[in-house]
């Protein structure tokens, strides 16, 4: 099977668990360590069978990581935006 087979399933199936456990950031650290993982294995060894699962693995981790993080850093800029106009209206009103 096509490492873009593997990472396609373990995107839709990671961001599926993440949504489900509201924990999108231990997921992200997760994807990471598995790309890190599957650079290694490409880097250190010379035998091709392991190179290609170490490419298994860094497809998994890169395409999950590139798909979510865009996602992630929206999310924390709106959450930090309705923070501050919550406490913003609320200093106003109190003011008032």
């Amino acid at each position: 099977m096509p490492p873009y087979v593997f990472a396609c399933i373990f995107t839709i199936g990671g961001s599926w668990v993440a949504d489900r456990v509201r924990q999108r950031g231990i997921f992200l650290l997760g994807f990471q360590l598995v790309a890190i993982l599957g650079f290694s294995l490409l880097l250190g060894s010379g035998n091709s069978t392991i190179q290609y699962i170490g490419t298994i693995f860094a497809a998994i981790g890169m395409f999950t990581l590139a798909v979510k993080k865009p996602f992630l850093i929206l999310e924390q800029a709106s959450t930090l935006r309705s923070r501050w106009v919550w406490h913003g209206t609320e200093a106003t009103s109190a003011a008032a």
